[in-house]
Parts: C-alpha cells; sequence; structure tokens
C-alpha cells in the first residue's frame, strides 16, 4: 500500500509537471501566434506607408513641375512686360517728336501766314502805285493831245 501510494503520489506530480508544461507551450503559441498576427498587421502597415510615400513623393514631383511651368511663364510674362515698356517708351519718344514736329509746322504755317498778308499788303501798295501810273499815263496823254492841238 505504502509502495502504491509512493507510486501514485510520484505520478500525480508528473502529470501535473506535464500539464503545466502543456499550459505554458499553450501560452507560448497562443503569444507567438498573436506576435505573428501583430507583424504581418505591421507589415500591411508598412506597405500602406510605403504606397502613401510613393504617391506623396509622385504629387510632390508634379507640383515642382508646375511650380516649374509657372515660373517659365513668370519669366515669359516680365519679358514681355518688358518688351511692353521699351515699345511704350517708344511710343513716347515719337509722339514728343511728333508733337514738336507739329508745333514746328505751326511755326512755319504762321510765318506764310505772315508772309502772305505782306505780300497782299505789297500786291495792294502795287495796285496803288499802277492806278496812280494809270491816272499819270492819262495826264500825259492829255498834255500831249493838247500840245499837238497847240502845235497845230
Amino acid at each position: 500500500m505504502l509502495f502504491l501510494k509512493c507510486y501514485s503520489n510520484s505520478h500525480s506530480g508528473e502529470v501535473q509537471n506535464s500539464l503545466k508544461q502543456g499550459h505554458f507551450s499553450y501560452q507560448l503559441s497562443v503569444i507567438s501566434y498573436q506576435l505573428s498576427v501583430i507583424s504581418y498587421q505591421l507589415s500591411v502597415i508598412s506597405y500602406q506607408l510605403l504606397v502613401i510615400s510613393y504617391q506623396l513623393s509622385v504629387i510632390s514631383y508634379q507640383l515642382s513641375v508646375i511650380s516649374y511651368q509657372l515660373s517659365v511663364i513668370s519669366y515669359q510674362l516680365s519679358v514681355i512686360s518688358y518688351q511692353l515698356s521699351v515699345i511704350s517708351y517708344q511710343l513716347s519718344v515719337i509722339s514728343y517728336q511728333l508733337s514738336v514736329i507739329s508745333y514746328q509746322l505751326s511755326v512755319i504755317s504762321y510765318q506764310l501766314s505772315v508772309i502772305s498778308y505782306q505780300l497782299s499788303v505789297i500786291s495792294y501798295q502795287l495796285s496803288v502805285i499802277s492806278y496812280q501810273l494809270l491816272v499819270i499815263s492819262y495826264q500825259l496823254s492829255v498834255i500831249s493831245y493838247q500840245l499837238s492841238v497847240i502845235s497845230y
């Protein structure tokens, strides 16, 4: 009996140890599974973050291209603005030159009007002289006639 009791106690201790080891192994397998699930989820998240990073790099590249195109457009507009300012300056110079020419032509027109007035005065004086010469010629013809009558 004592042998059976000792054997029974010894066998039950081994069973308990085996059960404990099996429970511990099960817990370790559960933890390992949970860790593998977490690792998979982290790999999925890492892949998603990689995709997002790639998309952001593509967007950044597109924005840099747009920024470059806008800078080119801005440069072209500045060149056009400069050319327009040069044209505006040239037009202002031409306008000034035309105003000077217009002033000179007005001065010439005034001088020609003065000359025309002087010529009209001279023409009037010449007409007066011509009339006086005509009167003198008439008087001389009268005198000549009277002398011819007297001579006859």
